[in-house]
């Protein structure tokens, strides 16, 4: 008999009643488990190094510091999925374009705004996104680029011209992998 591991997850979200109702919904799932809840963003960053959770998800309008802070942070400093759950995506698709530039596997709009009474509409998509993000391998790579480096070369006749031959620093790239057997669909949010 195989025995998996629940996946972890930690519910990010500044008002009480969408901790409690969104945690509600992630628990119903076998596989997962709410580890812990958050209420705002600097919580979320201490929160996600004492309980190292598979995945996070989190909401953008917060106090103290808010989801694309934390969002930036966590995947520079310890990556972890984040799937975004913020009723300001259907109006800012702004704001869910820096949350997929800053790391996010995927983002999902809250149907009727910062306090959703109707989240159940869609809670399906929200356990399935959150489940299917937990299996994401978040890795940081290091890609080397040179900075610019003048040489001299010699052309016909009495010129020398300088050339540039580019060379810049080492840029750290963040890259998501997602295992064969499970996809993950982004929406196009434009």
């Amino acid at each position: 008999m195989i025995i998996t591991k629940k996946k972890r997850v930690l519910v990010v979200d500044d008002s009480a009643f969408m901790r409690k109702l969104i945690s509600d919904m992630l628990n119903k799932h076998p596989m997962m488990e709410v580890i812990g809840i958050a209420r705002n963003g600097k919580d979320a960053v201490e929160k996600v190094r004492d309980l190292q959770p598979d995945v996070i998800t989190m909401d953008i309008e917060m106090p103290v510091m808010n989801g694309l802070e934390a969002l930036k942070f966590i995947m520079d400093q310890m990556p972890i999925p984040v799937v975004i759950l913020s009723s300001t995506t259907k109006h800012n698709t702004e704001n869910a374009v820096l949350a997929i530039e800053y790391g996010a596997v995927d983002v999902i709009a809250k149907p009727g705004g910062a306090i959703s009474l109707n989240l159940h509409e869609i809670e399906k998509e929200i356990v399935e996104k959150v489940f299917a993000a937990s299996n994401v391998v978040i890795q940081t790579l290091t890609r080397q680029i040179t900075p610019i480096q003048k040489r001299h070369t010699a052309t016909t006749g009495r010129q020398n011209i300088e050339k540039e031959s580019r060379k810049a620093p080492i840029i750290p790239v963040k890259t998501v992998n997602i295992p064969k057997k499970r996809h993950l669909l982004l929406r196009s949010l434009l």
